[in-house]
């Protein structure tokens, strides 16, 4: 996959002053159904020494429904056992939802599945990880929407 289509990762030291997840959209409710999934591998994951780093691999899969989902923007975390954060990046996806520095939108079909490999995130300290979570902000034909992911960290 071209360089140009994948996600560009920027620190959350830069720009989570405007781009918290406390405003991402509301997941759907059971009578809508998944509008897209997603899945983060590995699952468990192993837990860095203070400074390093955790990769991971993101698969999202489109709902049943037809349409297209656009990705705007991911926001991950780490978290130790007292819920502090102690690690968190911001993702921007797509050019037509505000990213300058992506070349075009990602966008995944009705019925299809995409792997984006090689994601990043920092471990700055503080109590050792104990938790992962990724929302997605996206967009379809429903509107504005947001899937999570939780996995637990060793």
């Amino acid at each position: 996959m071209k360089l140009t289509r994948l996600a560009v990762a920027i620190s959350a030291a830069g720009v989570l002053a405007g781009c918290s997840g406390d405003n991402l959209p509301a997941a759907p409710t059971a009578t809508t159904g998944p509008r897209l999934t997603a899945v983060v591998a590995p699952n468990p994951m192993t837990a860095p020494a203070p400074g390093g780093e955790i990769t991971w691999n993101l698969e999202l899969r489109g709902g049943t429904s037809s349409g297209t989902a656009l990705l705007d923007r991911g926001e991950v975390r780490l978290f130790d056992a007292s819920g502090a954060v102690v690690g968190q990046t911001t993702e921007f996806w797509s050019r037509s939802t505000g990213c300058s520095m992506c070349s075009d939108d990602i966008k995944v079909l009705a019925k299809t599945s995409q792997t984006f490999n090689g994601h990043r995130i920092k471990y700055i300290g503080g109590g050792a990880p104990v938790r992962f979570t990724y929302t997605l902000a996206f967009s379809d034909d429903q509107g504005p929407g947001s899937i999570a992911v939780e996995v637990p960290v060793r």
